[in-house]
């Protein structure tokens, strides 16, 4: 009697790479922009037109996409877009709660 084949799918996964990531200080450095710490940026009025659900001149969306981009764009930064965008989309989800939060209180 032989013995069964291995039919455990487990071990011939391959591993995916990770994903790209931007560094810590870059995080703290896209989160000042997101939330225009100190002053308001391109990026804030993005986040905040996207937030809102708006769309520019020539009616496109502000979407996460675009914030990420012009976050890149502000820091200069030469990591990918897919490397901002999680960090990014967090900070628009902490905007956004900060911003229901304010307006509950008032």
């Amino acid at each position: 009697m032989s013995p069964l084949p291995n039919t455990d799918k487990h071990h011939s996964r391959v591993a995916e790479p990770p994903k790209p990531r931007i560094s810590k200080e870059r995080e703290g450095q896209a989160w000042g922009l997101i939330f225009g710490l100190p002053d308001e940026t391109e990026a804030s009025c993005f986040a905040d037109h996207h937030i809102a659900g708006k769309e520019d001149a020539n009616g496109e969306p502000f979407t996460v996409e675009r914030v990420a981009e012009k976050v890149r764009e502000l820091l200069g930064g030469d990591e990918s877009l897919e490397a901002y965008m999680p960090w990014v989309e967090r900070c628009l989800d902490d905007k956004r709660a900060e911003a229901a939060e304010i307006g509950a209180a008032s």
